[in-house]
C-alpha cells in the first residue's frame, strides 16, 4: 500500500472512531489482526472490538484529535499520535461513571496488509486518565497533555 493511502486510511480509522462507527472498525481491522494492549496483552479482533465498544460506552463523547501521522511503506506502518478527550458516563477499568472530562495523549501504531490492519500497538497516559476522572490523587502529577 502506498504512503499516502496509508495515511489516508488512518485519517479514516480515526474519523470512525470520533463517530463511534462500529461496522468502519470492524471491517478496517483484519480478522486476524492482533492487539497489543496494555503490557503484554495480545487481544484478538473481537476483543479489539470488544475494547472499542467498551471505550465508546465509558466516554460516548471520545474524540481523537489526531497531531501527527508518520507513514513507513516499505513496513506498511503507520504511526499516531493522537490526544483523546472524552467525558466518563458510563464504567471504566471497573470505576462507576464519574461524570468527569479528561483528557490524555496516545501514541499508536499499526501494521496494515490489503488496506487492512493486521496488527496494532496502543501506549496511552493511564495515569493522566485516572487522575483525571479522581479515582487517584498524584501530587505533582500534570493532569492533562498539552
Amino acid at each position: 500500500m502506498h504512503e499516502s493511502n496509508i495515511e489516508a486510511k488512518t485519517s479514516l480509522f480515526y474519523d470512525a472512531w470520533n463517530r463511534g462507527d462500529e461496522k468502519f472498525v470492524r471491517e478496517t481491522v483484519a480478522p486476524d489482526a492482533l492487539n497489543h494492549g496494555s503490557g503484554d496483552v495480545i487481544e484478538d479482533h473481537e476483543t479489539f472490538m470488544h475494547s472499542f465498544l467498551a471505550m465508546r460506552l465509558a466516554f460516548p463523547d471520545l474524540q481523537y484529535t489526531v497531531h501527527e501521522i508518520v507513514v513507513d511503506s516499505q513496513r506498511q506502518l503507520s504511526v499516531t499520535n493522537v490526544v483523546c478527550e472524552g467525558t466518563q458516563a458510563g464504567e471504566f477499568v471497573g470505576h462507576p461513571p464519574s461524570h468527569r472530562r479528561a483528557r490524555w495523549r496516545e501514541m499508536r501504531m499499526a501494521r496494515w496488509r490489503e488496506g487492512r490492519i493486521v496488527e496494532h500497538w496502543t501506549v496511552r497516559d493511564g495515569l493522566a486518565i485516572l487522575t483525571q476522572l479522581g479515582y487517584i490523587d498524584v501530587e505533582g502529577y500534570p493532569h492533562s497533555p498539552n
